[in-house]
């Protein structure tokens, strides 16, 4: 696979297994599916690598096309040195940038999706951790950031902003 192809890195599908309906109760017979926090965590886990080794293809045709064009010779190098760090972060697995941020996951999850094996804060928390200590990407958060003294790295330096999206489906998706 070569530059620009399909990232190295590719996110797990999450299985989700058919569980029973809700009968009885005087509710809809729906079907709940489970998933086991496990997979949440080692698809977050991924997910923090790829996101860190991989810039998107819309990203890089458009460093390329604003290379092809831009008449400044300093700015052209500039995207050109954008494109090379892009392609070496993705061949050679490093971080496109020494500061890897604060993880922020997307998530969309049906309100018949049930979360089983541990709790989905826990399993997102311990997927970044399990990200960035693999990936060996630097975190960001340090426990007093504005302070003069010496900054510490917390165990909450691994939780993830997360946003959250809801609805009445039994599907989910990590973005």
């Amino acid at each position: 696979m070569g530059w620009g192809e399909a990232p190295l890195i590719q996110p797990i599908p999450l299985p989700l297994n058919k569980g029973k309906g809700i009968k009885g109760m005087g509710l809809p017979d729906k079907k709940m599916r489970d998933i086991q926090a496990s997979l949440i965590t080692q698809t977050v886990a991924r997910l923090c690598e790829q996101a860190n080794f991989v810039l998107g293809e819309d990203v890089i045709t458009a460093l390329q096309k604003a290379e092809a064009t831009e008449e400044s010779p300093l700015a052209r190098e500039t995207l050109g040195q954008l494109l090379e760090n892009a392609r070496i972060a993705q061949e050679e697995l490093r971080p496109l940038c020494q500061d890897c941020g604060t993880a922020v996951v997307f998530l969309e999850i049906g309100q018949e999706v049930h979360v089983v094996g541990g709790d989905l804060s826990s399993a997102l928390a311990e997927g970044v951790r399990q990200g960035y200590s693999q990936g060996y990407l630097r975190r960001s958060i340090v426990s007093q950031p504005f302070s003069s003294g010496l900054q510490t790295v917390t165990p909450m330096s691994y939780r993830a902003q997360t946003r959250r999206i809801s609805f009445s489906q039994n599907r989910w998706k990590i973005l």
